[in-house]
């Protein structure tokens, strides 16, 4: 087990993270077990486990009359148990019964419940980014942004769009070939049902978009917990020189000077 849970602990990211101390817990308890198991449990069993007179020819003292009363109780569990046992193979078909219903909702469970580490939520506003072959010009880049763009402005979801060329938002580089338009849909009063989320949004623009040959466009919603994974100490180390100026010039700002 040690060898399966020491490893754990030096997977990167956030999963890694949620899973260091786990992993370092489980392994550190193994080997502390294993040499318990093989150094102080023979040591231990040696000197309980004396050779006795029978037990009608001494007095019982405390540790007898302890190791009795757990005999006979485990006796009873045994006993309990063996009997339940025979009766759920004597009661088959309700078993079987049982271990569809579980499997049922488990598969239920599988196609309702999200599959990713963190669920999409929707957040109101989306990213679509696209790649051009490498080489194109940047007047052939602007020409594809307003192209997108046409068609993204198209969908009832969306409110407003925005586009940068020159800027991919997935990798923060600068090329010619690429471009990223900032989305942002619609009050989530306006977009009721799930066929009008940021998933069904994504769905959409890859629809409208699919007849494009020569440009790879991926449209995303924005992480909620971005950087987390590569940098955890990243939100830390650049809120602390900051917040405190920004704390400054938020007091001096009136409550109602604050307009959409």
């Amino acid at each position: 087990m040690a060898a399966v849970f020491i490893p754990v602990g030096f997977i990167p990211g956030i999963v890694g993270r949620l899973y260091q101390q786990f992993a370092i817990t489980i392994a550190v308890s193994v080997l502390l077990s294993a040499f318990v198991a093989l150094s102080l449990t023979p040591a231990l069993s040696m000197l309980l486990l004396k050779p006795t007179a029978a037990p009608g020819d001494r007095k019982k003292n405390l540790l007898d009359r302890f190791f009795d009363r757990f005999n006979n109780w485990f006796n009873k569990v045994t006993l309990g148990y063996t009997k339940s046992v025979g009766k759920w193979i004597r009661k088959t078909p309700y078993v079987v019964t049982l271990l569809i219903v579980i499997i049922a909702a488990m598969i239920f469970l599988f196609k309702t419940k999200s599959t990713g580490f963190i669920p999409t939520e929707d957040e109101g506003r989306m990213f679509v980014t696209y790649e051009l072959p490498e080489g194109t010009s940047t007047t052939r880049s602007i020409a594809m942004i307003k192209d997108i763009m046409t068609r993204v402005e198209a969908l009832p979801e969306v409110d407003v769009v925005g586009g940068l060329a020159g800027l991919n938002i997935i990798s923060f580089s600068n090329k010619s070939n690429v471009g990223t338009m900032f989305v942002k849909l619609k009050k989530w009063d306006d977009r009721k049902g799930s066929e009008h989320d940021v998933n069904a949004v994504i769905g959409k623009i890859i629809g409208s978009t699919k007849d494009i040959k020569e440009a790879r466009v991926m449209p995303i919603a924005p992480l909620l917990f971005r950087d987390w994974g590569k940098r955890p100490d990243l939100l830390s180390s650049c809120s602390k020189p900051v917040l405190p100026t920004m704390l400054t010039s938020l007091r001096r700002w009136p409550i109602n000077s604050c307009k959409r």
